[in-house]
């Protein structure tokens, strides 16, 4: 079975170094290389820079850059505003879901959980809690 993996930041594809004092992040081109190594499908979207998925695409090797698919801001603005969309909507929700679709991935648009009442609840999809929502078990969420 293929293995996917899910990159709901590009946090894990960076490293902080220091430079004349200043700390600052850069990408870790080695990472990349080790997803590739480790997935048959990296799956990377986040509101990064579109230049940062320029630096990301440039860094994969040519032999594995097919089985990336990269999600940089520009295609999660075609979303909208969270702003206009209001407060307790957020775009990447309904990003993420097309992403998932659009990848053959299995995943549950709501799900029952048990809160800190007790009770039962219908919580509603939510990029922040993606592992929760995915229904396939050949794909792994790293954050």
């Amino acid at each position: 079975m293929p293995k996917i993996a899910i990159l709901p930041s590009t946090k894990p594809l960076r490293v902080k170094e220091t430079v004349g004092g200043a700390t600052r992040e850069r990408l870790n081109p080695a990472a990349c290389g080790d997803l590739a190594k480790h997935y048959d499908m990296v799956i990377i979207g986040s509101t990064a820079s579109d230049e940062f998925f320029r630096q990301i695409a440039e860094s994969i090797p040519p032999a594995v850059r097919e089985h990336f698919k990269l999600y940089g801001r520009s295609y999660f603005r075609q979303f909208g505003d969270a702003s206009v969309k209001g407060k307790d909507q957020d775009v990447r929700n309904d990003a993420w879901k097309k992403i998932l679709k659009e990848n053959a991935i299995e995943f549950q648009e709501s799900r029952k959980v048990v809160d800190e009442n007790f009770r039962t609840v219908t919580r509603q999809f939510s990029w922040k809690e993606l592992k929760s929502y995915i229904a396939d078990e050949t794909v792994e969420v790293l954050s």
